[in-house]
């Protein structure tokens, strides 16, 4: 009885990881679940999941990026224009 139950929690977390995604949160308080392609000088490369179109963002629009190893990118600091 334990070794099925060892296999299918074994299967259970894979699947989990398989399907884990990056989690991009904006200056703006929102947050995307998406897969992080390429982050460049200026802009960010990203697909939603279960897409293949490729999705473009500022750096400047982006406050930090948490991957799916659950490591944590600052990206910009937010800037707030007054008057």
């Amino acid at each position: 009885m334990k070794k099925p139950l060892l296999a299918v929690t074994l299967f259970l977390l894979a699947l989990t990881q398989v399907n884990a995604q990056d989690k991009m949160k904006k200056h703006s308080g929102e947050t995307l679940d998406v897969k992080v392609l390429r982050v460049n000088d200026l802009t960010i490369n990203y697909k939603y999941p279960g897409e293949d179109a490729e999705q473009t963002i500022g750096k400047l629009a982006v406050a930090e990026i948490t991957y799916s190893s659950g490591r944590k990118e600052t990206i910009s600091d937010k800037i707030v224009v007054n008057g």
